[in-house]
């Protein structure tokens, strides 16, 4: 489990993907399953002591598979795991309003 942003957001938006666990899984030919840890703000904004226990769901895309020569598309694996992972967070934020 990889969490490619480096840190918490403070507003709760997506912040840009960092492109080590993309080189990780280039390099050990492994799969990409994009995933969204959502409601996770609402939880325990950065910064702040006080917890608010609500329920929280995970959502998964198709996995990408990646191979050895994939090395000169890690952006574009990079951007395309990133845009899945936004999908993910809108269907749940849409469906949770």
């Amino acid at each position: 489990l990889i969490f490619p942003e480096g840190t918490r957001s403070i507003d709760g938006k997506i912040q840009p993907f960092k492109k080590g666990g993309i080189i990780f899984a280039i390099n050990s030919g492994l799969p990409i399953v994009p995933m969204a840890c959502c409601g996770t703000f609402d939880v325990l904004v950065k910064g702040s002591k006080n917890y608010k226990p609500k329920p929280l769901e995970l959502r998964f895309a198709q996995p990408i598979n990646t191979k050895k020569d994939d090395m000169d598309r890690r952006d574009k694996l990079t951007v395309q795991v990133q845009n899945e992972v936004v999908r993910l967070k809108n269907e749940w934020t849409a469906a949770n309003r």
